[in-house]
């Protein structure tokens, strides 16, 4: 069985105490498979293009989903699919809604033995080891979750 979250993400405007860009949503790649994204235009949402080396906005429309790939889809693709690193910058006047459903393998679900490479770039953030791949979706998840909290 897999799992689906759907969450409703709030943010709010940036304060005065906001002398740069204040982020909504830190530098991160999504782990799992897919994440898909329905916003309205009052954040602005980036990626880290890998050959300009720079942070550049997502161009949507009103009413379009936008859909990203997460680490284990691009590990099981041997990263034919790419997980772009993205941030949400809070926005400057308004409050605003992001509706994000996210996309998660069973429990128990184990990448093919051939599969598990993923291609990143020293800039990229959420660094993962290939030897995570080895491991049960759960677990993998546990062990990425304790990684990322030892950073704070």
């Amino acid at each position: 069985d897999t799992i689906s979250q759907l969450r409703m993400f709030h943010y709010l405007p940036q304060t005065e105490k906001c002398d740069k860009q204040c982020m909504g949503s830190s530098p991160h790649t999504d782990w799992h498979f897919v994440t898909i994204i329905s916003r309205d235009a009052a954040s602005t949402l980036e990626y880290f293009d890998r050959k300009a080396g720079e942070w550049v906005s997502v161009r949507s429309q009103p009413d379009e989903l936008l859909l990203l790939i997460g680490d284990w889809l691009s590990a099981y693709s041997d990263s034919t699919f790419h997980a772009p690193a993205h941030r949400v910058l809070s926005p400057t006047q308004e409050s605003s809604l992001s509706f994000v459903l996210f996309f998660y393998p069973s429990i128990m679900a184990r990448l093919p033995k051939d599969r598990g490479s993923v291609t990143k770039c020293k800039e990229e953030v959420n660094s993962v080891e290939s030897s995570m791949f080895e491991l049960a979706w759960g677990d993998y998840v546990v062990k990425k979750w304790a990684q990322v909290m030892s950073n704070r």
